[in-house]
């Protein structure tokens, strides 16, 4: 699936496209309300676009797919309160300094060396599950 089934209401609030073999995942409707999008366990290899749902996107879960890096334009969530991105395939530490409402960082199971101090010191991280270093 590349294309959103019609008639999903803008308004919408949560979308789980979980085990649903995504390889490509679509560009996102400028949905008013969406504020939890789940994408695990798919086949993903990019980043989803983002840019229409950024301002109001609270949880976001892409674990167990393919993803090798975060793009930075889309490291600026503003409301993102939770991200997990177990079980990827990051090679490294994605740039989340605009994430500064993240308090739940889930990165277990990626090709992560390290994690950039200025990043700790900046976010308001209440849980990190990290590699181990």
């Amino acid at each position: 699936m590349t294309i959103l089934p019609s008639g999903i209401p803008l308004n919408v609030s949560r979308i789980n496209l979980s085990n649903d073999d995504l390889e490509t995942c679509c560009t996102f409707p400028d949905f008013t309300s969406l504020m939890d999008l789940n994408l695990n366990e798919n086949k993903l290899v990019q980043f989803p676009n983002l840019t229409k749902v950024a301002r109001t996107l609270t949880m976001l879960h892409i674990a167990n797919n393919r993803i090798r890096s975060v793009p930075e334009e889309y490291a600026i969530l503003p409301s993102l309160l939770e991200l997990d991105l177990t079980c990827n395939e990051l090679q490294q530490f994605p740039n989340l300094t605009g994430m500064r409402s993240l308090g739940t960082l889930m990165l277990q199971k990626n090709n992560i060396s390290w994690i950039p101090g200025e990043f700790l010191k900046s976010a308001d991280l209440a849980y990190i599950c990290a590699p181990r270093q």
